[in-house]
């Protein structure tokens, strides 16, 4: 059974983590424009519900479409690269795994060393 005064010590623990997570979030960077372009939706002229739910599909991140996650991992490798010394390696696990190796074969990345462990995929 709860008492009252355990419950005073999870609400006021709670309120804390989530305040101090609303103040944390108010310090990020904002997203680049051109990154959340596609995410806007189709024009307004476009009247067709199927070619509107179409368009959001499209874009957005599930396990059949890794496409903006290379993006992401391709804009944080360049931006690593050019503010910090090598050399640049990659770990990567699971999903991970399968992106940074999906991101070798494009060349978004060009790490000096890589540790992959892809179960899916027989690496291990």
């Amino acid at each position: 059974m709860t008492s009252r005064r355990n419950f005073m010590r999870i609400a006021g623990t709670s309120a804390v983590i989530l305040a101090a997570g609303a103040a944390g979030l108010t310090q990020c960077d904002p997203m680049p424009e051109a990154a959340v372009e596609g995410w806007k939706g189709p024009l307004p002229s476009i009247r067709d519900p199927r070619v509107r739910a179409l368009s959001f599909a499209l874009l957005a991140p599930n396990p059949h479409n890794r496409q903006p996650w290379i993006a992401d991992l391709r804009e944080f490798w360049a931006d690593w690269k050019a503010s910090s010394p090598g050399p640049h390696v990659i770990l990567a696990h699971s999903m991970g795994g399968h992106l940074a190796m999906r991101a070798l074969v494009e060349k978004a990345i060009d790490p000096v060393a890589i540790a992959l462990s892809a179960p899916m995929l027989g690496i291990q």
